[in-house]
């Protein structure tokens, strides 16, 4: 059976999902064996600053895709919300997998939630997106920015750096800290010898980011031989959602720059999307839904972007 390496981020949560898609491509293909490069991105590089100061999402992918060109590397493991809503001609998705929880988790010192946190509370997050619908919610708080992965993050918190920060709720099960709140819940009582409360940001009220939850398996256009291998963890229904979330992307044209987030979600053959655009200087959300055909997921995508977007302008 071929050998073929897979390039990916060198942080816990990146080599944790790395290493879960390569036992599920062994299972698949008997006799399979699958190298590991890590790379260090750009986006692992700077932690000083906040991603749409320095280039947005894609500066965790450009020195992984410059592997791949290079040969260096057959695929990808990408958490899907990392990657630009446009590929380089040369690239190809291969694969989304199966989507994991896409909710975003607040984490808050001393069992508060967000309907309690005190006035002014200062809650660690350093995404547009994140701080818009949470300043929509409770406008009292303060927000400030912060980075780095999701150990990182947490121990920040339990220094007494934030009262509370968000993440996201897929890479906490996959750390196998999400969906067992009372390790996460003790981990952060060893640090800080205080309690801490762990809610869910509901979809209704929140919406997540672009492809939040699913991965994706990047490779060069026209490499069949890889594409075949990589094929078997597609997973058709989540995929259209996922790629509906990313055609409105597309049509707003967005990135870390402006405050943006959709979700879309699969019933039977149909499909709701629901999105959103802000304006930071407004502190304004506009948000719009769309229901239809799960095989429109394109259609649907663009047009709910170019409803949000006349709301947007018409509202000027």
């Amino acid at each position: 059976m071929k050998k073929i390496t897979v390039g990916t981020r060198g942080s816990k949560l990146a080599l944790t999902q790395t290493g879960m898609v390569i036992d599920d491509l062994k299972k698949a293909h008997l006799g399979l064996k699958v190298d590991i490069k890590i790379i260090t991105t750009t986006g692992d590089k700077i932690l000083d600053k906040e991603l749409s100061k320095i280039g947005g999402k894609g500066l965790f992918i450009k020195e992984i895709e410059e592997a791949l060109l290079a040969k260096e590397i057959d695929f990808a493991v990408h958490s899907m919300k990392d990657v630009p809503h446009t590929l380089p001609e040369e690239f190809q998705i291969g694969a989304i997998l199966k989507r994991e929880d896409p909710r975003d988790v607040l984490i808050c010192r001393d069992n508060y939630d967000l309907n309690n946190l005190p006035a002014g509370a200062r809650i660690g997050t350093g995404s547009l997106r994140r701080m818009l619908q949470l300043k929509a919610l409770r406008s009292d708080l303060v927000f400030l920015p912060i980075r780095g992965n999701i150990d990182t993050r947490v121990g920040k918190l339990a220094r007494n750096e934030f009262d509370a920060i968000v993440l996201a709720a897929a890479g906490l099960k996959r750390m196998g800290w999400q969906g067992n709140d009372e390790f996460l819940k003790t981990f952060l009582k060893e640090e800080s010898n205080i309690d801490f409360n762990v809610s869910y940001l509901e979809l209704d009220k929140y919406i997540p980011s672009v492809g939040q939850g699913a991965l994706a398996i990047e490779l060069r256009k026209n490499d069949q031989e890889t594409f075949n291998i990589v094929k078997v963890l597609h997973h058709e229904i989540d995929a259209k959602c996922v790629l509906a979330e990313r055609a409105f992307l597309r049509e707003v044209d967005g990135g870390c720059e402006i405050p943006i987030g959709a979700y879309c979600k699969a019933e039977d053959n149909k499909i709701t999307i629901d999105g959103f655009v802000g304006d930071e200087g407004k502190n304004t959300i506009y948000r719009d839904k769309l229901a239809g055909n799960i095989d429109d997921y394109d259609i649907l995508g663009t047009q709910l972007a170019k409803n949000v977007l006349n709301l947007q302008k018409n509202s000027q």
